[in-house]
């Protein structure tokens, strides 16, 4: 059984698709780019030899706080804004967040299709954080039943 947490020192991105002339469609240089320099990191942390399914992938995407969230009231020098992680309904989508992450994971999993259970996660950094990629990988072990009862659980 393994379990891995691994901080990437990227801005969170989406992978984009790009449609050629003929239809046929492509990962945009910006995206391989990314995904390249994450599959590099992922290389100093993971085993040489790929993992072995099924997988769990939980990821957390910290995106850089825009200004204005980081701005401080004159008088007293506080916060307008909450200075730990906030919610970040902004771009990239968690979707294509995920799957640059998975894509770049690749290199290193038996097989990515193996990917069963995970969540994604997107704030926007600590009022002088850094933007960053956390990504948790672990063995999925626990029965599909369980899982499958805890989410409905929380739902209710």
């Amino acid at each position: 059984m393994y379990d891995y947490t691994i901080e990437l020192p990227l801005a969170p991105h989406g992978k984009q698709s790009v449609r050629s002339g003929q239809g046929r469609t492509f990962t945009a240089p910006k995206s391989r780019r990314w995904m390249n320099d994450a599959a590099r990191l992922f290389a100093a942390y993971l085993p040489g030899e790929k993992l072995q399914g099924p997988y769990r992938v939980d990821i957390l995407a910290v995106v850089e706080r825009p200004q204005y969230m980081r701005e401080r009231y004159k008088r007293t020098g506080e916060a307008k804004y909450s200075e730990g992680l906030l919610w970040a309904p902004t771009k990239p989508d968690i979707d294509n967040i995920r799957k640059a992450v998975q894509d770049a994971l690749s290199r290193h999993l038996s097989d990515d299709k193996a990917v069963v259970d995970g969540r994604t996660v997107k704030v926007y950094s600590e009022i002088d954080g850094l933007p960053r990629v956390v990504v948790r990988i672990r063995q999925a072990t626990d029965a599909p039943a369980d899982v499958i009862g805890a989410m409905m659980e929380e739902a209710r």
